[in-house]
Order: C-alpha cells, then structure tokens, then sequence
C-alpha cells in the first residue's frame, strides 16, 4: 500500500511532485482502480501534512495528464484509461521525458542501417542527396506499452561509428551528448493526423487503419546545425501532446493558460 506520508521535504522534488509520484504509484499498482473516487484534498492533506494549495497542484496536473477526471459535483475519479502526455515545450529524449513522468520506458530495435540521403532528407539534414545517413527504427513503450514508432536519421559522415553504437544504445540523445559532445537546443517539430498501415498496426498492436499521429522533428544543435530528422507514428488512443499559448504583445490579449489536447490536422504519408 502506497504510504501517503512517505514525502522527503529535504529533497529537490517539489513535493506537488512527489504526491503526484505517489497516486501514480497506487494507480499504477491497482491500488486505485479505473473508475474509483481519488482520495480526497482533505483526506491527503491529513495523510500528508502539506497544504491544500500544494494537494490541489498535485491533483491538478494529475487531471490534466488525464489520470484522473473530475467529474462536477461527484468528485476526482482515476480516469479509465490515461494518454501519455508528451510536451511540446521541453526537448527532451523519450527515455528522460516518460521518467520524468513516473512511466517505465524501454525501446525495441526494428532495424538500423545506412541509406543515402533522398532529397527531403538531405534538405533537413542540409546534406547533399545520396549522403549516406544512418537510420534507425526503434518502437518506444511506456509501462510496457507500444506507443510510438520512430525513424531517426543522422548524417554517418558527421558521426562516424554511431551505426554500431545505436545497436545497443536507447538514447540517441545522450549518444550525441555524450559521444559527440553535442549540445542540442531546439527543435521544429510538425504534428499531423493519419491512419496506421499495417506494418505499424503490427509494431503497435492496434488496428489497421486506427487513428494515429504523425510527427516530423528536426532537432538542431548550439551552433544551429540540423543534427536529426524524425519521422513518427504515435497512438493516438494513447497519446496527446501539450504547450503553452502566449498572447501576442501586439494585440492586447492577456496570457493564455496552457492547453493540451489531441491534435487533429490532416492525413500525410510518410516523410523522406
């Protein structure tokens, strides 16, 4: 049974945070089940000893990562089946960014191989078409669960030996930071919607022609080189992606507050 008072006021984490880890936890376990009411703010901060403000940040986000659901004049249930929440405003890796949110990540290798460059790729990467670039596709899982297929391609000339490499290794991102000594600090990334073939169905046990999204990213490096293009097929039953609107100085408005939710655009083929 998850210890509610077991919060490390010592530590770095803040201790919304550390609430939040912990219902994950008894969810997670089965201890709170789909469907059941979440304890309550007073319930929690009786368990706790922390204040209603932090209780209620704790469950906020647990809301708006959608596992829980607030239902108006019931209460907080655990949500029946919550996406995975993947941010829009942070570059982070997938193995950093699903620990960050109390998930198990783990990857399977489908392939890894060098192929040249066909023009798409090439403009991305600002090589010349036919370079050689190494690709490599890799299904990612949270909690056991298959959730994204990714291509990622980067020059082999550029990183010599990151075929071999990529074999074993999970993170591309820490191979280039580590490795390279790369520093990576932006990335433009494109959301689309589109519907699984049947060799993703397959890779991410879903149906064939389930509804899926599709993302193409292109991460850059700190003297603003193209380092990586990715082109990814996400479930859309269980993933959505979050970001922040800013009003325009120029026109008046206040700030908006984050919003989140599944993007819906248009249907495209694969890139490349």
């Amino acid at each position: 049974m998850v210890n509610y008072a077991h919060l490390d006021r010592a530590s770095v984490e803040p201790l919304y945070v550390q609430l939040r880890n912990l219902i994950i936890e008894a969810i997670r376990s089965g201890e709170l089940q789909p469907g059941q009411q979440a304890p309550s703010i007073n319930t929690l901060c009786a368990l706790t000893g922390i204040s209603r403000m932090t209780v209620r940040k704790a469950i906020d986000m647990l809301v708006q990562e959608e596992w829980l659901q607030t239902t108006p004049g019931k209460g907080t249930f655990v949500a029946a089946k919550p996406k995975i929440a993947q941010s829009m405003q942070h570059l982070m890796g997938w193995t950093d960014e699903m620990r960050a949110r109390g998930l198990t990540p783990s990857t399977q290798l489908v392939s890894v191989g060098i192929v040249p460059a066909s023009p798409t790729i090439a403009h991305h990467l600002s090589l010349s078409p036919h370079d050689p670039v190494v690709e490599i596709t890799r299904v990612r899982f949270a909690d056991d669960m298959p959730l994204v297929i990714e291509i990622a391609r980067v020059s082999e000339q550029r990183f010599p030996g990151i075929l071999e490499v990529m074999r074993e290794a999970e993170s591309l991102y820490r191979v280039l930071h580590e490795r390279y000594g790369l520093t990576l600090t932006r990335a433009f990334q494109s959301i689309e919607a589109g519907l699984a073939d049947t060799a993703s169905a397959r890779l991410l046990k879903i149906t064939p022609g389930a509804p899926i999204l599709v993302t193409e990213r292109i991460t850059y490096d700190d003297r603003d080189r193209p380092v990586e293009y990715v082109y990814a097929k996400h479930r859309a039953d269980a993933v959505r992606f979050t970001g922040e609107l800013n009003a325009d100085p120029r026109s008046g408005l206040p700030a908006m507050r984050e919003i989140s939710g599944p993007v819906r655009l248009w249907a495209a083929e694969e890139g490349g």
